[in-house]
Order: C-alpha cells, then structure tokens, then sequence
C-alpha cells in the first residue's frame, strides 16, 4: 500500500540543485513516483525535492509498505518515513535525495 505524507518532509543542508527534477528515464518508476529510498519497514517515494531557506524538502513524498498501516496516524506515517529518510541520510548524507 501507498501512504501520503502530510507533513513537509525535509533535510537540513542543500542537495545540489543539478539533481532536483528526474530525468525523462526517472519518471513514474517506482510506483508511479520517479525517486525511491529503500527501508527496511517500507519504501520513501517522492518526486524531487526542492532547497529552500538551507533546507532540502521532498517533493509529493509518500512510504510504500506491504505493512498494514491504515490505522497509523499521519505522525506516525511521517515518522517512518523520517526514518528511512535519516537512515539512508546518516550513511551517504544529501546523495540519498539526489541520486535516489
């Protein structure tokens, strides 16, 4: 299942500008999204990403997880998918968004 995600999803730090919008081969590739970071409790799906303000923000971010996860709260969601996003962020810093 597919979850959206609420709440601004975001990095502190500027990932290169270069790599903000998917390419023409990147679109729709993961589910209909053109990024993906992989978890281990489901997947962070997004679009792009946006910099602003010393910032890294996610463009149209969602989890995709085979866990049921219909009566999660949108915090909760958010949560996850903060941790995917930090998990793979902590190992390769602001190339996780920008060569997701």
């Amino acid at each position: 299942m597919i979850y959206p995600i609420n709440n601004e999803l975001s990095l502190e730090g500027e990932a290169n500008n270069r790599f903000s919008c998917p390419s023409g081969s990147e679109l729709d590739k993961y589910h209909g999204f053109s990024r993906c970071i992989g978890g281990d409790h489901g997947d962070l799906l997004f679009d792009g990403f946006d910099v602003e303000n010393g910032k890294t923000i996610l463009s149209n971010p969602h989890v995709f997880s085979f866990i049921d996860l219909s009566d999660a709260t949108d915090d909760e969601i958010h949560d996850l998918a903060m941790e995917i996003l930090l998990n793979s962020f902590n190992s390769i810093g602001l190339e996780c968004v920008e060569h997701s």
